[in-house]
C-alpha cells in the first residue's frame, strides 16, 4: 500500500511539474508576443509615426484645384462678345507618382510633349505641376483611361471671342491664366476674373475620390458679367466702312466712333489695324492699340467748330459778321499762313467754317484772345481724360497759356499746335449736338453678378454745361451748311439733314521740326439728323496716300456709317418725330455755370 501511495505521489508531482512547465512556456510565448507588439507600436507611433501618417494622408487624401469660370462680356442686346469655354488641363502631384518614367513615357505619346520635359516636371519638388493646359477631349479621355497615380485634371476656362475681330480693341483679350491683358478684359479684370479654389478630396479603398459637399455645382460659378453699350451691328457697320476708307486710301490706320449725344453712350468704337483676340499673339502689338482712346493727333479744321462756339457764346461776333480773309495768305509775326481751299476775300463767320478758311479762323481766334480760347478748350474737355472705362486713354496736349504767342494762337485757331484724342473730339462735338452739355462718355452699361445682382449701372452724366442752347443751335446750322454747300458734301445722307465738319491736318515731323507736305490726318465729325441729333459720328483716317482731304476720304465713310446705322436703328426720314428730349426738359438754371 505504501508503494502504491508513493507512485501516486510521484505521478502527481510530475503532473504538477508539467503543468508548471506548460504554463511557463505559454507565459513566455505571450510575453514574447507582447514585447514584439509593444516594440512594433513604439516603432510605428514614436519612431516612424510622422512618416507613416504622411503616407496615409497621401493615400487617402489629395489636394485638388478648381478654377471658377471667368465672367462673360455682352453687347447692349445681350449678344456674346467674350465667353469662357470649359476645358480640362492635365496636372500632376509628384509625391503620388510611383513610376515617373513610365508616366512620362505614356503622357508624352498622348500629348506630343518631349518625354524629358514631362519627366523633369514629374520628378520636381513641387506638390503640384501642370503637365499640359487645356487638352482636347480625346486626349483627356485617353489619359483618364490609363488611371495613372498622381495624374489629375483641372477644369479651366479657355477664352473665346465668337465675333473674332469685331470690337476686338474694345473687348481686349485674356491670357492663359484667364488674366485680362487688354481692353475691357484688362480694365475690369477684377470683376471678370476667375478664382482658383483648392480643396481636399478623400479617397476610398478603391482610390475613388469622395467629397464632403457636391462640388459639381461649382462649375456653374463665375464672377461678374459685363454688358457694354456697344451694339454688334452698329459696330459691324462702323468697322466695315472704316476698313473700306483705310484700304481705299492706302492709309496707315483709322478710327470710327458712334455716340448717342443725349447720353454719352458709345454704340460703336472701331480701330484699324484690326486683330483677332482668339489668336492675338499672331498680330503685332501695335495692332492691339485702341486708337479711339490712345491716338494723339492734331485735329485740323474740325476744331473750328469749337472756336466758333466760343466766339458766339462770348458774343465776340455774330454768325452774319464778316471778316476779310486776305485773299488766302496772312502773316503773323513773320510767319505766313495760307488757306488751302481758295483765295477768300470777305467771309461771314458762318462761311469761315463752311469753306474752312484758316485765315478767317485765325482772325476769330485773335478777336477771342488766347485766355478766353484756352478757357473754352478746357471747358470742352481737351487736355483731360474723359473718364471712359477703357485702358490706355491719353489726355492730349494743350500748350500752356503762358508760353503761347500770337503765332501759336493762330495755329491753334485752326486745330494745329495741340493734340486731342478721338474720344475727346467726339465727346466735345456731342455737346454741340445735344444743346450744350458735355456728357461723360461711357462704354460699360452694367456689371452684373452671376446671381443677377447689379454691381454697377451707368447713368447719363453731365460733366458741365459748355454753351447755351441757342449757341449750339447756331453752330449746328453752320455745320449743316458745311455739308450742304461746303467742304463736307461727301457726308450727305439721303433723306436726312446732316451737320458736320471736315478736317485735314498736316502731320508734324519731329525730325525736321516742320509740318509734312505729304502726310495728313483726314477727319470728319458730324450729327444725324441735324435737328434733335440721334447720333454723333467721328471718322479719322491716319496718313491716307490718296484723296487725303477729310471731305474726300472721311466724309463718305461718315455718310455710310450714319445712314446704315440709322436704318439699322429703324429711324427713317418719314417716321422721324421730334422726341421729348431730356435736354429740353432740364431746368437750365439748376445746371452749373459755363465757366
Amino acid at each position: 500500500m505504501a508503494k502504491i501511495q508513493k507512485n501516486k505521489d510521484r505521478r502527481r508531482t510530475n503532473a504538477e511539474k508539467w503543468l508548471r512547465f506548460r504554463t511557463g512556456v505559454v507565459l513566455v510565448v505571450f510575453l514574447t508576443f507582447f514585447l514584439i507588439i509593444l516594440a512594433r507600436i513604439v516603432n510605428l507611433m514614436l519612431i516612424n509615426g510622422d512618416t507613416l501618417y504622411s503616407y496615409a494622408e497621401r493615400q487617402h487624401r489629395v489636394i485638388s484645384t478648381f478654377i471658377t469660370r471667368r465672367g462673360n462680356i455682352y453687347d447692349v442686346n445681350g449678344l456674346n462678345l467674350a465667353v469662357s469655354l470649359e476645358m480640362e488641363s492635365v496636372c500632376a502631384y509628384p509625391e503620388e507618382i510611383k513610376n515617373p518614367e513610365k508616366a512620362a513615357d505614356l503622357l508624352s505619346a498622348i500629348l506630343s510633349i518631349d518625354k524629358k520635359l514631362i519627366l523633369k516636371r514629374l520628378k520636381g519638388s513641387k506638390n503640384f505641376v501642370w503637365v499640359k493646359r487645356r487638352v482636347t477631349p480625346s486626349q483627356a479621355k485617353r489619359i483618364k483611361d490609363l488611371k495613372l497615380d498622381g495624374i489629375g485634371f483641372v477644369k479651366e476656362d479657355k477664352r473665346f471671342y465668337p465675333h473674332r475681330t469685331l470690337a476686338s480693341h474694345v473687348i481686349g483679350f485674356a491670357g492663359i491664366d484667364s488674366q485680362g491683358l487688354a481692353g475691357i478684359e484688362y480694365k475690369l479684370d477684377g470683376d471678370l476674373k476667375s478664382t482658383r479654389i483648392h480643396y481636399v478630396a478623400v479617397r476610398d479603398a478603391k482610390g475613388e475620390r469622395l467629397f464632403g459637399t457636391d462640388l459639381s455645382e461649382t462649375s456653374a460659378l463665375r464672377n461678374c458679367d459685363v454688358t457694354l453699350t456697344v451694339d454688334v451691328w452698329a459696330q459691324y457697320i462702323a468697322e466695315r466702312e472704316l476698313i473700306s476708307a483705310v484700304r481705299g486710301s492706302f492709309a496707315a490706320g483709322g478710327v470710327a466712333v458712334v455716340m448717342d449725344p443725349a447720353t454719352g453712350e458709345i454704340l460703336a468704337m472701331a480701330s484699324h489695324p484690326e486683330f483677332d483676340p482668339n489668336v492675338f499673339r499672331k498680330y503685332p502689338k501695335s495692332s492691339w492699340r485702341n486708337r479711339a482712346v490712345s491716338m494723339n493727333f492734331e485735329p485740323g479744321s474740325t476744331f473750328k467748330i469749337f472756336l466758333v462756339s466760343s466766339v458766339l457764346e462770348d458774343e465776340i461776333a455774330t454768325v452774319e459778321d464778316t471778316l476779310y480773309c486776305e485773299g488766302g495768305g496772312y502773316e503773323v509775326m513773320n510767319t505766313m499762313f495760307h488757306d488751302h481751299g481758295g483765295n477768300f476775300g470777305m467771309l461771314s463767320v458762318s462761311n469761315i467754317v463752311t469753306y474752312s478758311s484758316n485765315i478767317g479762323a485765325i482772325k476769330l481766334g485773335m478777336k477771342l484772345g488766347k485766355k478766353r480760347y484756352f478757357d473754352y478748350l478746357s471747358v470742352f474737355g481737351f487736355g483731360k481724360s474723359t473718364g471712359i472705362m477703357l485702358p490706355g486713354e491719353e489726355r492730349g496736349l494743350i500748350p500752356p497759356v503762358s508760353s503761347t504767342n500770337d503765332v501759336d494762337l493762330a495755329a491753334l485757331s485752326f486745330g494745329h499746335g495741340l493734340s486731342v484724342t478721338p474720344i475727346q473730339l467726339i465727346t466735345a462735338a456731342a455737346a454741340i449736338a445735344n444743346g450744350g452739355f458735355l456728357m461723360e462718355p461711357h462704354i460699360v452699361k452694367r456689371i452684373t453678378r452671376s446671381d443677377g445682382d447689379i454691381v454697377y449701372e451707368a447713368k447719363p452724366k453731365i460733366v458741365r454745361r459748355v454753351m447755351g442752347d441757342e449757341t449750339a443751335r447756331k453752330v449746328r446750322e453752320i455745320m449743316v451748311n458745311v455739308v450742304e454747300s461746303g467742304t463736307g458734301s461727301g457726308a450727305k445722307v439721303p433723306g436726312f439733314s446732316v451737320a458736320g465738319k471736315t478736317g485735314t491736318a498736316q502731320i508734324f515731323d519731329s525730325e525736321t521740326g516742320t509740318y509734312s507736305e505729304t502726310e495728313f490726318i483726314a477727319s470728319f465729325v458730324g450729327f444725324i439728323p441735324s435737328v434733335e441729333p440721334k447720333l454723333v459720328v467721328l471718322v479719322v483716317v491716319d496718313r491716307p496716300k490718296s484723296n487725303f482731304y477729310g471731305g474726300g476720304v472721311a466724309a463718305p465713310a461718315f455718310s455710310k456709317i450714319a445712314g446704315d446705322t440709322m436704318r439699322y436703328l429703324k429711324i427713317y426720314p418719314e417716321e422721324m418725330l421730334i422726341r421729348g428730349d431730356e435736354i429740353r426738359q432740364r431746368d437750365k438754371n439748376s445746371l452749373p455755370p459755363l465757366m
